[in-house]
């Protein structure tokens, strides 16, 4: 929290385009993947940029603020986010969620 709200001061101030996402792996007692979210921290880990802060949320999710992300980028970093999870982690593409929204709205997740 305390990451969070200073870097959505400072995208407010410097007029950055930062966003806030929740990875979400929706997993049930039929899915195969039913382990920690130690492989797709591991993804991110390798796949984020060095300005980019990631957290285990809880069993299921993951928190992720992508700093100064310009244009259409965030699509991109999306589907490059979910490709490397489904190669590296082996999970199934259909159990990834990934919302975002940008830090300077009102209305942050």
């Amino acid at each position: 929290k305390f990451i969070f709200k200073i870097q959505k001061r400072k995208s407010l101030r410097n007029n950055q385009n930062d966003y806030l996402c929740i990875l979400t792996i929706n997993r049930d007692e039929h899915n195969e993947y039913n382990n920690s979210l130690n492989d797709v921290l591991l993804v991110l880990k390798k796949s984020l940029r060095k300005s980019d802060v990631f957290a285990s949320w809880n069993d299921n999710q993951v928190l992720i603020m992508l700093h100064d992300v310009k244009g259409s980028g965030i699509d991109v970093i999306k589907q490059r986010l979910i490709n490397d999870i489904v190669e590296y982690a082996k999970i199934n593409r259909n159990v990834i969620n990934v919302t975002y929204q940008p830090l300077q709205t009102q209305k942050t997740i």
